[in-house]
């Protein structure tokens, strides 16, 4: 029975197969490197087969990797699944979670339903708003945030977020997802159990061009035993031919950096016709020339090459390690024919010269550094000269504009002096006008005082005029009954009849001497609104409004007297 199983090492998705399902020899088949850029994690994994991620990941360090049996996970019948976190500053495994691959697809494995064991251990207790490889994607038409590979237990905002495992590829939702600029980088808890994004205990899967100095050395491949031997010759020959592309990138940067390119060029072709046509030759030395190049692009192009120089190392230490594994097992099988000694023994022989050009090459090109290094230097000597120029014009520059400015001052300070004496006028009037001000308003607050007493002498009034309505309702009352009466004493007519007569004459009376004082009550309500009006108007002009209101409130005065004398008169009748 074969019994497939996959690993996802480091950054690295191995796959195996083995004949028992307790034993599995893991293969790689899919690989996420953090800070190498280019297309995302996740869409690599979820897109179809690419020649360009399926290449052996000892060929290509330096880049994701994903084989072609990925597009075949169905019919493989894969057991086990398993994703191992691999630190390369520690240079060990650190992390590993397994899942149950049966019946699964490329895309449901990763699930927490179908996981086996984790290195955390509530990851099986605890709730989880997403375990999945696409992870989170908001806006696909503007991304703000990419995080797949992704167990998250919840979300309560940037700063209280937790989960166990991300992969991020340049999301700029929260800060904890920001601090890391690689693109992608990998962040996974340190503890037994989950983690806070921003504060809590995170280890990140280190892989930068720049620590490739620290990096191990990449080991030799291996083919399965019965491999033929032109195989692996195959294997160095793309290996070689990687270098080569490599190196023709480098002068590519260099003739961006000031050197000749047609020099280059003619270089190369002189040194490739030397060589067989069959075979790719190496590059030839290049002539620099001297040009006017910013430090800032020197130094970045300094860095880009040292970082290139380093994976050249690497590669040909991976080349040494490849010849001793083609020399033991040549020694073991011992059934090579002569011809194939004779071709390996060529292949050798070419293998170290061509080793032998690239290291010559390699101190040219650490030569050719130096020397722009020192160019880097002249240019910064240059840039302080001009900037020790540019100071002294601008030294005079300032001093005509002191000049200037000096001029300019004295025309202020006359007008100044003649804006003093304008102010000091002013102040005259503005101290006048201030006076006047405060005489205003203490008239207008007596004003306001007499305004209050004649509305409470007007409440006074309206309190009479409602005793003086009783008492004309009281009168009426008392009319009634006597009309009453005289029905009752008709034998007495003759005798009541002048007393009813004048009892009408005085009812009319009465109510000529009601009418009155409601057209009185009527007037003095208009001359009350008229009041108001008037004090209002009376802000304009204090002086003579005080005159009119106080002959005002006499005349009402009066007309009040009047009609209390007249209302008094009437109730002693």
């Amino acid at each position: 029975m074969r019994v497939l199983c996959a690993i996802f090492l480091g950054s690295t998705l191995l796959l195996a197969v083995s004949s028992a399902a307790k034993h599995c020899d893991w293969q790689p088949v899919f690989r996420i490197l953090p800070g190498v850029g280019g297309e995302k994690a996740r869409d690599v994994w979820t897109a179809g087969f690419s020649k360009d991620f399926g290449s052996d990941p000892l060929l290509f360090p330096a880049a994701h990797f994903k084989s072609p049996l990925v597009e075949e996970w169905e019919t493989l019948g894969v057991q086990l699944v398993k994703v191992s976190l691999y630190s390369y500053r520690q240079g060990t495994e650190v992390r590993e979670l397994i899942f149950d691959g049966k019946g699964s697809d490329k895309m449901n494995w990763f699930s927490k339903e179908r996981l086996i064991s984790s290195p955390w251990t509530d990851l099986k207790t605890e709730t989880t708003n997403i375990f999945s490889i696409p992870g989170e994607v908001r806006n696909p038409k503007a991304p703000r945030s990419f995080r797949s590979f992704y167990i998250n237990r919840n979300y309560r905002g940037c700063p209280k977020d937790e989960g166990w495992l991300v992969v991020g590829e340049g999301g700029t939702v929260c800060n904890w997802e920001k601090r890391d600029p690689r693109r992608p980088h990998i962040l996974f808890s340190r503890k037994s159990t989950h983690v806070n994004w921003t504060t809590g205990q995170l280890l990140a899967c280190a892989y930068s061009g720049k620590m490739s100095r620290q990096r191990q050395v990449i080991p030799a491949s291996r083919g399965p035993p019965g491999s033929p031997t032109k195989d692996t010759l195959h294997v160095l020959e793309s290996r070689l031919q990687s270098t080569e592309g490599d190196t023709h990138s480098l002068l590519s940067q260099l003739a961006e950096m000031g050197f000749d390119p047609r020099v280059i060029m003619s270089q190369r072709q002189a040194g490739s016709q030397a060589l067989d046509p069959g075979v790719q030759g190496p590059i030839s030395p290049f002539q620099h020339r001297a040009a006017q190049v910013a430090p800032e692009v020197l130094q970045k192009k300094y860095e880009e090459l040292v970082a290139r120089v380093c994976r050249t190392e690497s590669t040909i230490q991976s080349l040494k390690l490849n010849l001793v594994t083609l020399q033991a097992e040549k020694d073991l099988r011992g059934k090579d024919t002569q011809g194939a000694n004779e071709q390996m023994a060529a292949a050798v022989e070419a293998y170290d010269r061509e080793v032998k050009k690239l290291k010559g090459r390699q101190e040219r090109l650490q030569r050719d550094v130096e020397e722009a290094e020192n160019r880097r230097e002249t240019a910064v000597l240059d840039v302080q000269q001009l900037q020790n120029a540019l100071e002294v014009s601008n030294t005079e520059k300032i001093k005509e504009e002191l000049s200037r400015e000096s001029s300019l001052r004295a025309s202020l300070e006359e007008s100044h002096a003649t804006l003093l004496t304008r102010i000091h006028s002013m102040e005259g009037v503005v101290e006048t006008e201030r006076h006047e001000v405060d005489t205003l308003s203490s008239d207008c607050n007596v004003l306001r005082k007499e305004t209050m007493q004649a509305r409470d002498d007007l409440k006074k009034e309206q309190m009479i005029r409602e005793q003086m309505e009783e008492l004309v309702r009281t009168l009426r009352a008392e009319t009634e009954i006597r009309e009453r009466e005289m029905k009752k004493f008709v034998g007495e007519h003759q005798v009541n009849q002048r007393i009813v007569a004048d009892l009408k004459r005085q009812n009319v009376e009465l109510r000529g001497e009601a009418e009155n004082a409601r057209r009185i009550l009527q007037e003095q309500k208009e001359a009350y609104h008229q009041l108001e009006k008037e004090n209002q108007e009376a802000h304009e002009a204090l002086k003579t409004a005080s005159g009119e209101i106080a002959k005002l409130m006499s005349d009402h005065q009066q007309a009040l007297k009047v009609t209390l004398t007249v209302i008094l008169l009437t109730a002693q009748k």
